[in-house]
């Protein structure tokens, strides 16, 4: 160790490293790493590792360059990395990406291909590219992520990254400033739900605001179906809550989709 930082001060125990026969892209981050912190002497020149038997690294401390060992040092430190200066292309990309098993982590990273060749972060505006289109309005603020190369990163993309159905179609629209713009949208995605709704999309669609009557936004939950008996107190209530409407009161473009619409109606 002496010979190789030529420091009496230093560490005597730290580790050493030496490549592995499949480094590739991990050896570019463990460079940058410890650059950082001039420790570039704890790699041992190719040369020496060479002469070096496994009896040799074991006495030593010396660990190979690999998935691994890389990974369990840095942890979530590896998130501070500059990879614009260590990944250059989808595959070095998918190689770090198929070895984090962690989902937070995996997403955090800013590997993933985007259908402009961009690598980002996952956040709530990605989706899994493939499925419906969306309306060049909900477009937006998007981000399609580029399905992998990698099978293992196919598999933790197919469970982690959204992909664009109609309920996360709904649910993109109902978040946009103004969703009475898609109300038609919403509609016909809704047609294609047969039933399968989760109480996320239930809620969001219940007290958005994206209908419409008198040309006044309005939402769903503040629309009364109540049965024909119940009709007249349910007009003095509306006449005297300026936030509860009746069905009738709505414009006429829904009125033809009120099978797909009652359900998300006050009818109790």
């Amino acid at each position: 160790r002496y010979l190789l930082h030529g420091n009496p001060h230093a560490e005597p125990n730290c580790k050493l490293w030496v490549p592995a026969e499949t480094s590739g892209v991990w050896s570019k981050i463990w460079k940058q790493c410890i650059s950082k912190q001039n420790l570039a002497w704890t790699v041992i020149p190719g040369q020496l590792s060479r002469e070096l038997v496994h009896k040799h690294k074991h006495i030593l401390n010396i660990h190979e360059i690999e998935p691994a060992n890389v990974l369990e040092e840095l942890g979530k430190t590896i998130l501070e990395l500059d990879f614009s200066n260590i990944v250059h292309n989808q595959t070095e990309a998918e190689e770090i990406l198929a070895h984090i098993d962690d989902k937070n982590l995996w997403c955090k990273l800013p590997l993933h291909t985007t259908s402009k060749n961009n690598r980002v972060s996952i956040t709530d505006l990605c989706i899994l590219d493939g499925g419906i289109a969306l309306p060049e309005d909900l477009e937006q603020g998007i981000i399609h992520i580029r399905h992998a190369n990698s099978q293992q990163v196919k598999n933790n993309q197919s469970q982690w990254i959204e992909k664009l159905d109609d309920a996360k179609a709904i649910k993109i629209a109902l978040q946009k400033k103004d969703p009475i713009l898609s109300a038609q949208f919403i509609i016909q995605s809704l047609e294609h739900l047969n039933d399968e709704m989760d109480d996320e999309l239930n809620d969001l669609l219940k007290e958005v605001n994206w209908l419409s009557v008198n040309g006044n936004a309005v939402s769903p939950q503040q629309i009364i179906n109540l049965e024909s008996p119940l009709f007249p107190e349910t007009h003095k209530l509306c006449l005297h809550d300026v936030d509860c409407y009746l069905v009738c009161q709505l414009d006429d473009d829904y009125q033809k989709h009120l099978k797909i619409l009652s359900p998300l109606f006050i009818t109790s």
